[in-house]
């Protein structure tokens, strides 16, 4: 989870390559932090990554998550539990899995009519 690549560009370099930067951090889950001349630099990272970070944020608000957080990582040593990346990458899996279904209800598309071809006497002009 925290092991991903940060790179650093400007945003101009973002603007210039955005196809690219999408597509690594879709993919690869590569963050970037994205420098703004003299502001703020911002980060752009997946949404998976973002929300195990606010959820460790969020745990991490209790006032007993350290002795939480040392009993789950015994559990997890003594195979108990499972890590969240191993979780999250058997779910990704089983998502793909079932992703082409074949029972997945269809709308029938809708009749067209066609625009600009007779319409209503409100949509005709007189020229006199």
């Amino acid at each position: 989870m925290l092991e991903n690549v940060e790179k650093t560009i400007s945003i101009a370099s973002l603007i210039r390559n955005m196809d690219r930067v999408i597509r690594d951090v879709g993919d690869s889950k590569v963050i970037y932090r994205i420098t703004r001349g003299n502001r703020s630099p911002m980060m752009l990272v997946d949404e998976e990554y973002l929300r195990s970070w606010l959820a460790l944020v969020e745990d991490m608000q209790r006032p007993d998550w350290p002795s939480d957080w040392q009993k789950e990582e015994r559990d997890i040593a003594e195979g108990r539990l499972q890590e969240l990346d191993s979780v999250l990458r058997a779910l990704r899996r089983d998502r793909r899995a079932h992703a082409h279904r074949s029972d997945v209800a269809r709308r029938p598309t809708r009749a067209r009519t066609r625009k600009g071809r007779g319409g209503t006497a409100r949509s005709r002009r007189s020229t006199s």
